[in-house]
């Protein structure tokens, strides 16, 4: 950690199993600002109802725990992955960030 910041560096791999036991019994939503940083054209593609579903339901394939204390989850799809970015508030699950990636990340 540099200077007291905190990063998306994955610091720690978590199973899938754990990971969708941290899930289990939250409230899943989608953060206010989680859809502003992609096109207009693509928010017809990732809705909130579709991102809820991925991260409630199926099965990510990688998972971490962040430096900034986030989980990033890495969802199969044709041609690569979905990292779904989730911070963990009390009952809820909010998805703050996702993005289309090529590859996993690997935990150096």
């Amino acid at each position: 950690m540099m200077g007291g910041i905190y990063t998306t560096r994955p610091i720690k791999e978590i199973g899938s199993k754990a990971f969708r036991r941290l899930l289990k019994g939250r409230e899943i939503a989608v953060s206010s600002h989680a859809l502003d940083h992609i096109e207009r054209k693509e928010r017809k593609i990732f809705k909130e109802e579709e991102l809820i579903r991925i991260a409630g339901k199926d099965n990510p394939r990688k998972c971490h725990l962040q430096e900034n204390g986030r989980y990033s989850a890495y969802y199969r799809k044709p041609g690569g992955y979905t990292k779904i970015v989730i911070e963990l508030e009390n009952d809820n699950a909010v998805i703050v960030s996702f993005m289309n990636v090529i590859e996993l990340p690997k935990i150096r």
